[in-house]
This record gives C-alpha cells, structure tokens and sequence, in this order.
C-alpha cells in the first residue's frame, strides 16, 4: 500500500522485498491491477538480499523488524540504503523499568532502559517470523539502534484525531520517521 501510495504521489520507482511467495504474489497482483510500471517486486531475505540500487531519498521498513531474527543488522541496512528519511512501523514491547544485567563483573550489574522480547513461533503460522523466533523490540531500543545508525532526528507520528488506533494509542505499535 505505502509504496503504491508512494509512487502514486510522483516517486519515481519503488523496490519491494518480501520473503514470502504468497505475498509477493499479492504485491504482483494488485500492481498488475493498478497498471504500475514502475515498481518491481523481488523474493529473497531482507537481511541478505542485494538492494541493487543507490541510498533512496525514502525507505519503508514496515511491520517487519519482528519478523526477522536480527532486527538490528536490518536497520543497519535499511540505514545504509537511506539517503534521507526511514520510515519505521513496528510492534512494540513493554518492559516494566530498567532491565539489570551483568557485564563480566562478578555480582555487578548495570541497568538497561533498551530491550527485545524474543518469542518463538510455529513454524506454519504465515504470521510468524520467518525462522521462527521473533525479536520484539521496546520504543528504547528501535531510538537506540537508528540513533547508532546515524539518523540525527527521530520523530515518532502519531495518528490523526479521526483515526483512532488502540494499538497505537497504547504504543504497542510505533510508526517513527528517522531524518539523517
């Protein structure tokens, strides 16, 4: 949808990447519907797959960080392939407080505000992260990862007054736009 609006507002050519047959095969059909030409859709492993093109000006990263089994090594990439602005949509964690951990200290520990959830999958859930196990991270933890990125501002949006999202309203989900 994004990137079809996208290239519906006068981007030039948009690249998906999806891992899954079943939707490259939805993607396909609904560009073949709209008659775009400008768009092109590969089967292969985000983390993994040669973009083949240049930083783009935008980047989606939209509902797949807890899908993939290094959230961090794909932000990386998608960072890499950025010119301008990332645009981030994800489920969120919630942890209660500061997470203590240790760190080669014998009985020492230090505090971290930045965590994942893991969370292991069937395996026959088209749902489900592609290996099986998801890393679900909390609001700290994408900031952290972008900021390590280089993206200098981050900007969380929020839905209009009209639209009302309860999982976004709780900030169970999240929609962040990182400005490099």
């Amino acid at each position: 949808y994004f990137l079809f609006e996208m290239l519906r507002r006068g981007a030039r050519h948009g690249i998906g990447i999806e891992g899954r047959a079943e939707n490259l095969a939805k993607a396909e059909f609904v560009r073949e519907r709209l008659g775009v030409l400008n768009c092109e859709f590969r089967q292969a492993d985000v983390l993994v797959a040669d973009y083949g093109v240049e930083p783009q000006d935008v980047v989606f990263l939209l509902g797949i960080i807890y899908h993939v089994e290094n959230p961090i090594g794909l932000i990386r990439k998608a960072a890499a392939a950025t010119r301008r602005f990332l645009f981030v949509e994800t489920q969120l964690c919630r942890p209660q407080g500061s997470i203590p951990y240790g760190w080669g200290v014998p009985g020492a520990y230090h505090q971290a505000e930045s965590c994942f959830a893991l969370i292991a999958e069937p395996g026959d859930n088209p749902l489900s992260a592609m290996g099986g196990l998801s890393l679900i991270p909390n609001l700290a933890a994408v900031t952290t990862v972008m900021r390590h990125c280089g993206f200098r501002s981050i900007v969380q949006l929020h839905p209009g007054a009209t639209v009302r999202e309860p999982q976004y309203d709780a900030v169970d989900r999240v929609v962040l736009v990182g400005c490099k």
